[in-house]
């Protein structure tokens, strides 16, 4: 029982982290997004449908809570859930899904808000690009980190209907 409630709190836990706790510590465009990462995390272990629901959750509490665009984040981690859940299915090599996960996952939450820069008739920052990939290798690490842990806390062979 304890270990279904564990992704969830870890969750709220990562958007608190992310919304509350480190822009009062810390103010770098290069700091990752840890709801993101885990979110993708979530989808590479728990497959699609896990990855959808807490992606769509995650996102729209980051939605409410921040004042973004409504709806942004929950599209992209929703995506991002789901992508890395069919990562997952292909049965690629942990590392793999690791790598493509988190990277995928960055650039997609980057390529959506450059867009919609755009499309506000604003101009992004010269160095969006680089930051970006800077983000992206920083968040990689991140991954490894985050995917490690959810993976010791909720042990999918564990699980009632895991594939064994």
């Amino acid at each position: 029982m304890i270990r279904r409630a564990l992704p969830s709190v870890w969750l709220a836990l990562m958007i608190l982290l992310d919304i509350a706790i480190l822009p009062q510590f810390v103010q770098s465009a290069l700091l990752p997004n840890f709801t993101l990462l885990s979110v993708a995390a979530m989808g590479l272990i728990r497959g699609r449908s896990g990855g959808v629901l807490h992606g769509v959750v995650a996102g729209l509490l980051m939605d409410i809570a921040v004042g973004n665009p409504m709806g942004m984040n929950t599209v992209v981690m929703g995506l991002t859930g789901y992508g890395c859940g069919f990562i997952s299915a292909k049965r690629f090599q942990r590392w793999l899904m690791i790598l493509l996960g988190g990277v995928g996952s960055v650039l997609l939450y980057q390529g959506a808000w450059i867009v919609y820069i755009y499309m506000t008739g604003a101009r992004p920052a010269s160095q969006a690009l680089g930051q970006t990939v800077w983000m992206a290798l920083i968040s990689l690490g991140a991954e490894v980190v985050i995917y490690t842990i959810l993976y010791w806390i909720i042990r999918p062979g564990g699980l009632r209907y895991a594939i064994r």
